[in-house]
């Protein structure tokens, strides 16, 4: 009934095992994968180890883990889209919203499992934000998707990401010009991020693109942070983050990654935003 036993990918297996085995895991994830059944048995199962009493969570053993696997645990919620209209009502948001703020009946915390999030229309995305953004103690929120890109930035930026392989494949080009500015931001001087946005100057589409990756990077840190297995194509730069940047300089960077992308969609001055690029992740990465 633990991860091993999970029809996933056995970096995957991991990188869930790790880190709630280390007890860092974070108070709300991403859950990404295009077989819907296969999602949910491994929310449950991931469900079954946060709430865990046992050793190598999930035990199978516990009063927890039993209750878990066998659907009746009080402290597991699952939420889903309206049938009517498949769509998440903001009704169902502010419910599991007022809901996270009990205490827990019978294990450590809480954990709301969502299914079907890609589901969530922008208003319901805003009033989940609200309690991503300042989450009670002993909570955790898993937000099963096929696709991570629906999200709204600035609930991604609030979700650490496991992932089977589904959303969108990001293209070489955009990939390595995100990973050059993130493996950037930690060095000493200014001169390397400067280097590495000049790839931006004459090329828009390139820019908005490596906007979207960028915060991978610094969620990719912030998970081996927590003690999980990184993806492969985030990994190297992620490490380096990781050891010279705190987990709380990492969310404002993803923060500013935000703001610049919202500056970008509202025609902001483009030779500004790159100059302001280099000066806000330098100040929000405390170099």
């Amino acid at each position: 009934m633990g991860f091993e036993s999970l029809q996933i990918s056995e970096p995957l297996k991991k990188a869930l095992s790790s880190s709630v085995n280390s007890g860092r895991f974070p108070h709300a994830a991403i859950l990404e994968d295009e077989d819907g059944e296969r999602l949910m048995q491994t929310a449950k199962t991931l469900a079954a180890a946060l709430v865990c009493s046992g050793e190598g969570k999930p035990c199978g053993r516990c009063i927890n883990c039993l209750k878990a696997l066998s659907d009746s645990h009080p402290d597991i919620k699952i939420f889903e889209p309206d049938p009517k209209t498949d769509n998440f009502k903001i009704e169902t948001v502010r419910e599991l919203r007022s809901d996270a703020y009990i205490v827990a009946n019978e294990a450590d915390r809480k954990v709301y499992i969502l299914k079907d999030a890609q589901n969530m229309l922008v208003p319901a995305q805003n009033a989940l934000l609200k309690v991503l953004e300042e989450p009670p103690e002993g909570v955790c929120f898993l937000l099963l998707t096929d696709d991570r890109n629906v999200f709204l930035q600035t609930v991604l930026s609030r979700c650490a990401v496991f992932s089977q392989g589904g959303g969108r494949r990001v293209d070489s080009g955009v990939l390595d010009a995100a990973r050059a500015v993130a493996a950037a931001v930690p060095e000493a001087n200014e001169y390397s991020l400067l280097a590495a946005t000049a790839a931006f100057e004459k090329d828009k589409t390139l820019f908005r693109a490596a906007l979207q990756v960028l915060p991978e990077f610094f969620r990719t840190a912030v998970l081996i942070k927590s003690g999980a297995e990184a993806p492969e194509e985030y990994r190297d730069t992620a490490q380096k983050l990781a050891v010279n940047i705190t987990t709380a300089n990492l969310m404002r960077m993803i923060t500013c990654i935000d703001g610049l992308a919202a500056a970008f969609e509202r025609n902001e001055n483009y030779t500004l935003l790159i100059t302001r690029m280099c000066a806000e992740l330098r100040r929000a990465s405390g170099r």
